[in-house]
């Protein structure tokens, strides 16, 4: 084998170690559980090496690593292999291109683990992410949240998503109301509960349409405030394309919107009805939050798609469910003044980044 390269590389939490891994340090100790670490790739070969380095870079080392290749037509299958010959922990997982959903169901289904983590493969960890995860594991504990970091593309920081909680909040109700954004990457989770709820192939919005599942049937959630994760932002992303591209926007949304009707008749069929309002606000806020996008983008398709969603949304909620802000948008909507109201926000917010330079 070619000698190893030893490499250093600044991160968010300091300099981390880029040699490849040494072998010899994975735990031989029993009662260290196995923990595994997903990551779906697919035209990534820019950042896939920063990213599976970061997963075999953990200070937890007892670890299997199972990537998989989603019928990449760059170098990331290459990559991928290059990477399966250095550390004996990671498996390579060739298949069709069938999108995130399908690449995390397989790498489900193979994972030994006890435990489960899904890394993106432009995104990277903190190599004491397992560790300290693991710490808050017990039999009692099915899940531990964390916060993250949004990085840009060079992989530098450019905002925080740490979060003071109350320890009596109600990790289920944060989830449902979105003020904790569902995202699988921000959690370690038990790998029985895991297989339990796959991710629906061929939409958007998946992790939407999982994690209030997975925090439904955990047996408890353990939220802490550590920063362990960075979020990459890049061009052609399925967030920054769902902002710029109307086309893409009105397909999210709509991918939302099932999973919001399917949370719906999840409340109504589970005895959680008492979910049933926040729900339904958060549905308002995004629906809302694509109307705007779509005045901003000018696109008058796009626009009365939403008016149309927005009106089922609204007869199907009572007025006194409505959150204050969706009350007086409800109010602007139902007298054909949201639209004017939204252009004059939108346009003083650009005048006021023009001014300040940003």
């Amino acid at each position: 084998m070619a000698e190893k390269k030893a490499l250093s590389k600044r991160t968010s939490y300091g300099y981390y170690d880029m040699s490849y891994c040494d072998n010899s340090k994975v735990s031989p100790e029993k009662n260290c559980p196995l923990v595994s670490i997903i990551i779906p790739a697919y035209n990534v070969a820019t950042y896939l090496d920063e990213s599976v380095q970061s997963a075999v870079s953990q200070t937890y080392t007892n670890l299997e690593v199972v990537i998989v290749d989603d019928g990449s037509t760059d170098d990331t299958g290459v990559l991928c292999d290059e990477w399966a010959l250095r550390d004996s922990r990671i498996s390579v997982i060739h298949q069709n291109n069938e999108g995130i959903s399908s690449a995390r169901n397989t790498g489900l289904a193979a994972v030994c683990g006890e435990y489960v983590f899904c890394l993106d493969s432009d995104d990277r960890a903190s190599p004491h992410l397992i560790e300290r995860c693991i710490e808050f594991m017990s039999n009692d504990v099915d899940v531990v949240h964390f916060e993250s970091n949004l990085i840009d593309e060079n992989g530098d920081v450019i905002h925080s998503s740490v979060k003071k909680r109350e320890i009596n909040e109600d990790p289920l109700k944060l989830v449902l109301s979105g003020i904790m954004p569902s995202y699988v990457t921000r959690m370690l989770i038990r790998s029985s509960l895991a297989k339990k709820v796959l991710y629906p192939i061929g939409r958007k919005a998946e992790d939407l349409a999982v994690v209030y599942r997975l925090f439904s049937e955990a047996k408890s959630v353990r939220i802490i405030p550590d920063r362990l994760y960075d979020y990459r932002i890049r061009s052609g992303s399925i967030i920054n394309d769902s902002i710029s591209n109307p086309t893409k926007a009105i397909q999210y949304c709509a991918d939302e919107m099932q999973t919001f009707r399917e949370m719906v008749d999840w409340a109504q069929t589970t005895s959680n009805r008492q979910y049933l309002p926040i729900i339904k606000n958060y549905m308002l806020n995004q629906l809302f939050g694509y109307y705007r996008t779509m005045v901003r983008l000018s696109n008058v398709e796009g626009l009365d798609r939403i008016k149309t969603q927005l009106k089922i949304a609204l007869d199907n909620m009572s007025v006194s469910d409505l959150s204050r802000s969706n009350h007086w948008k409800a109010v602007l909507f139902r007298n054909n003044i949201l639209t004017p109201y939204t252009k004059l926000e939108v346009s003083i917010k650009d005048s006021a980044k023009k001014i300040l330079g940003r």
